[in-house]
């Protein structure tokens, strides 16, 4: 079979092959014969690749998956040029804002769940990504990966507009964090398109899970996996994704989907997993995790700079109180950024590089 692929963020993990991002990704570009960005028609439809450049250059966790800012102006340019194709569209993170379900001891306390997670420059900021989705309405289909979680979750796909986002799974056994190996298939013809789930532990059974008519001659059809399903449990160790479609008011009135949110201003902080999580106001996403582990019986409150409770833009700091109601266990000052959460993660390149360093001397001093 031909295929196409896109870089993620082990795709340029080789430490010891090259000394820089760079010759990683020329050398992956030799081996697959293609570039890393790339478009291509398939019928009447337009498929469009988006490919993380950076690993050992990340400032952040080396993890995330970074589009920069030419590929972005090229992707925008693409878009503009097919208007009128239906579009779908392939990168290895999702973009934030999309709803997908995330990861929250893993991707988002290390700030790698969306495309371009970490950045603050707004010509490639992460909220960029459904930005442009919902300015062309051609883009139909979002394809992503990164998770490595199946499909038998309801917030799998979900459809903002007339794009829907879709969490692809993973075939190797090993590979699966919730021992369900699945892959997707799209049936398109010039007027819509059937979305399966391609079970493989069934043998390669197909699902369908989202059937579309762009004429809107028929609904849209989402078949949530109802006797497959896996329970939105924070218990259970996954994250329920908040709806990216209904945004809470931006004015000023917090969130109230779910309990004990707590408005910063910009964001708001909710306890999730045991965690103390940060959404952005605006796309629903979490941004990041706060505090790692808030014991049972204690409490989150937001306090102004004399220690005081605040509420919304007025708070400094958020304070964990231990099940004593008195004593501090932990407090977290809003950043420059006018955020609260924290970095846990050290690059893991710049974690190799000084133990590279302190090997060679003590290799001397020996």
């Amino acid at each position: 079979m031909p295929y196409t692929l896109v870089t993620g963020n082990h795709d340029l993990e080789g430490f010891d092959d090259f000394a820089t991002d760079a010759a990683n990704l020329a050398a992956w570009q030799r081996t697959f014969s293609q570039h890393h960005h790339w478009a291509a028609t398939a019928g009447n439809h337009l498929l469009v690749g988006l490919s993380t450049i950076r690993f050992r250059d990340a400032p952040g966790s080396c993890h995330e998956v970074f589009v920069d800012a030419k590929q972005l102006a090229w992707f925008e340019e693409t878009l503009a040029a097919h208007r009128l194709m239906p579009t779908l569209v392939f990168s290895h993170a999702p973009p934030m804002g999309c709803g997908l379900r995330t990861l929250p001891a893993v991707h988002v306390k290390n700030r790698c769940a969306w495309l371009n997670h970490g950045e603050v420059d707004p010509d490639v900021a992460p909220q960029r990504f459904a930005e442009i989705a919902a300015v062309n309405p051609q883009v139909k289909l979002w394809f992503s990966g990164h998770f490595h979680l199946s499909h038998d979750y309801a917030d799998s796909t979900s459809t903002c507009g007339e794009c829907t986002f879709v969490q692809t799974g993973v075939i190797g056994a090993t590979s699966s964090r919730d021992g369900r190996r699945h892959s997707r298939l799209v049936r398109a013809s010039p007027s819509g398109f059937d979305l399966y789930t391609v079970d493989h532990n069934a043998g390669g059974a197909l699902r369908l899970d989202v059937s579309r008519r762009y004429d809107g001659s028929a609904p849209m059809v989402v078949t949530p996996p109802t006797e497959q399903a896996l329970a939105c449990d924070p218990s259970s160790g996954w994250m329920c994704a908040l709806d990216a479609c209904e945004l809470p008011g931006t004015g000023g009135a917090p969130a109230t989907e779910l309990p004990a949110w707590l408005y910063t201003g910009a964001s708001e902080l909710t306890v999730q997993e045991g965690a103390l999580v940060e959404y952005d106001n605006l796309t629903r996403a979490p941004l990041g995790v706060v505090v790692r582990k808030i014991a049972p019986g204690s409490r989150v409150r937001l306090v102004d700079a004399a220690g005081r409770p605040a509420e919304g833009a007025a708070a400094v700091a958020v304070e964990v109180v231990g099940p004593d109601g008195e004593t501090v266990e932990e407090t977290v000052r809003r950043g420059l950024n006018g955020r609260f959460y924290q970095t846990f993660q050290e690059n893991k390149y710049k974690k190799w590089l000084k133990a590279q360093e302190e090997k060679k001397a003590m290799a001397v001093a020996a």
